[in-house]
């Protein structure tokens, strides 16, 4: 109500002028709506159901053993052609799900026709056994659409037919850890190079382990770089209560990594 509002701040100008108001204006948020309806009345002028649809799934997601890198499929569901620049983000990700890292981001330009395949992407992949991906379309949101919901995709991508070492079913026991030592478990593939490093919830690295390959031990479950089980101890005893991150790799003949994994535990104290 008007009897209600401050005279002192009529206009926009006068609140930003204003050296007495604590208030934050989201400059990005506000640019990216101002993308949105500019693109939505483009698509609007030209026909009032006339929008794209930038749609991505699990089978638009593939390995090329051939270019020893995934592809990534983009297609258009709508009825409009997509002749706006747009982006494609690509992020490996956690057995949860969580974002480990973003390793790709790429501008798609070359237009996408109705109810047709766009542009096809190469993502070079490091990894060599399996991965857990997400694909974002339009991940800045420039493209206003039909249906908003079919543009993020998680799809599991793995390599075939090459001799490799993989880290697979990994925990840690007891978890939580209330006492001085807990236990790293993982089964490897093949006999390989082992590291094992722990995290704070910062990110800031607290501890780590190099295990070589040493067929010495190839008996040793506790040893953690054989073939099959490995349970590798670690003593906690004056490490804080609180939610850390592990990462597990396994590294092959050619010293370059071959799986890894991640994994949360806490300990309490």
């Amino acid at each position: 109500p008007p009897e209600q509002t401050n005279k002192a701040y009529d206009s926009i100008d006068d609140v930003i002028s204003s050296d007495s108001l604590d208030y934050h204006i989201n400059f990005d948020l506000i640019a990216r709506a101002t993308r949105l309806q500019v693109a939505a009345l483009a698509q609007f002028a030209a026909g009032e159901n006339s929008l794209p649809d930038l749609a991505i799934s699990p089978g638009d997601i593939r390995f090329s053993p051939e270019k020893d890198r995934f592809l990534v499929t983009i297609r258009n569901l709508g009825d409009a052609q997509v002749d706006s620049n747009f982006w494609v983000t690509v992020y490996d990700c956690a057995q949860d799900s969580s974002i480990v890292t973003q390793i790709s981001r790429q501008k798609v330009s070359a237009p996408i026709p109705a109810g047709g395949y766009g542009a096809i992407l190469e993502v070079p992949w490091h990894r060599t056994v399996q991965t857990l991906f997400r694909v974002d379309v339009d991940s800045d949101d420039v493209i206003a659409e039909s249906n908003e919901e079919n543009n993020r995709v998680y799809q599991t991508v793995r390599r075939v037919g090459i001799p490799i070492v993989e880290v697979s079913e990994d925990y840690v026991y007891p978890n939580p850890c209330s006492e001085g030592q807990l236990y790293f478990h993982y089964q490897l593939s093949q006999v390989a190079i082992v590291r094992i490093e722990v995290f704070n919830i910062l990110g800031e690295k607290i501890w780590v382990k190099q295990i070589p390959r040493d067929l010495r031990f190839r008996d040793d479950i506790h040893y953690g770089a054989n073939q099959g089980v490995n349970e590798v101890p670690w003593d906690c005893e004056d490490i804080s209560s609180g939610l850390y991150i592990y990462k597990i790799s396994a590294f092959g003949k050619d010293a370059e990594a071959s799986d890894f994994t991640f994994g949360k535990f806490a300990i309490m104290r």
